[in-house]
Formats: C-alpha cells, sequence, structure tokens
C-alpha cells in the first residue's frame, strides 16, 4: 500500500487496508504461474489498483485509548484511567421472550 501511495501521489491512510489484501490475494494465483516480464506487468498493475482503492469515507478515531497493560512498548501503561465507559446492559439490551404456540 506504501509503495502504490508513493508511486502514484496518494496518502496511504486513505487506501483500504481490506480491498488492497483482496486484490493481492486475487493477483496471486495469477502472479506465480507468469514469466518475469508478466510479472513486472502484473506488479505495476496491481499498485495501480491498490492505489484506486481509497476508503469511501474518512477514518474514524480510536474509541479506546492506545495503551498496554505491560510496559513493553512505547505506548503508556494501562491503568484506572483507561477503563472503558460503564455500559448500563438493561437500558441497552431489550430480551425477547419466545411467543407461545
Amino acid at each position: 500500500m506504501y509503495q502504490a501511495a508513493n508511486k502514484y501521489d496518494k496518502d496511504p491512510l486513505l487506501l483500504s487496508f481490506l480491498e488492497s489484501l483482496q486484490l493481492v490475494i486475487d493477483a496471486i494465483r495469477f502472479v506465480t504461474y507468469a514469466s518475469l516480464k508478466l510479472r513486472e506487468i502484473q506488479s505495476e498493475y496491481l499498485l495501480f489498483l491498490i492505489s484506486e482503492s481509497e476508503i469511501d469515507r474518512p477514518r474514524r478515531h480510536r474509541v479506546n485509548p492506545r495503551v498496554v497493560k505491560i510496559k513493553m512498548s512505547k505506548f503508556k501503561r494501562k491503568n484506572s484511567t483507561h477503563k472503558s465507559e460503564i455500559r448500563d446492559l438493561n437500558k441497552d439490551l431489550e430480551i425477547l421472550l419466545p411467543k407461545a404456540a
């Protein structure tokens, strides 16, 4: 995705990961059996297709902060301020009873 974005002057953060992944998966079966020259052409075409796989909406911001439980990373250590908001399940869920036959 980075190569495709660089080559076609696009922002890599605006490319769809899932669509790019699907393009690569679909292309694998054709690229493995091709000659070297044909593989180069197919690779260039794949980069073009990936560069065209832009996301259709802006990226969402994280709901939870990026932290880890154990400090082995560049992220802040998880503590009590990083808990998710408390949910009221009675308010959020409606339990449906089976209809009598």
